[in-house]
């Protein structure tokens, strides 16, 4: 991740047989840490927000992202991901896609080194019985 530079992560989620899937109500928890192994406020350094409120497209209709660990808050980290959880619709082509960004003008405050990337899909599936 270049300083300065946008920065987009699309993921296109499938279930166990391959076969895309509708997420526009699935929680996904990301983050960028210093370590694999550091935790809480630790090493952040960019992650989504546990409220997601007003950054996430479409407004999911369910339960918040599970929150940050002990007394961590996105102000904690450089920077915050806002989430675009594609369309519903199986013909478009953003159906079951995630896409994770970062504006030019936070990722100024992001620093050099090695980073770390977790991700997570939060919401439980009856039919598949996940999370990622």
């Amino acid at each position: 991740m270049p300083k300065g530079d946008t920065f987009n992560l699309q993921l296109t989620i499938k279930n166990s047989e391959g076969n895309k899937i509708n997420i526009t109500e699935d929680r996904f928890s990301f983050q960028v840490r210093t370590k694999a192994t550091a935790d809480g406020n630790q090493g952040l350094i960019i992650t989504t927000d546990p409220g997601q409120t007003g950054l996430e497209t479409p407004v999911p209709t369910n339960s918040p992202a599970l929150p940050l660990r002990g007394t961590t808050t996105t102000a904690n980290a450089s920077a915050t991901f806002t989430i675009d959880r594609g369309s519903a619709t199986e013909t478009d082509p953003t159906y079951s896609v995630v896409t994770f960004s970062v504006g030019a003008d936070d990722m100024a405050n992001v620093p050099l080194g090695d980073m770390f990337m977790i991700f997570r899909d939060l919401t439980i599936r009856t039919t598949n019985k996940r999370p990622l």
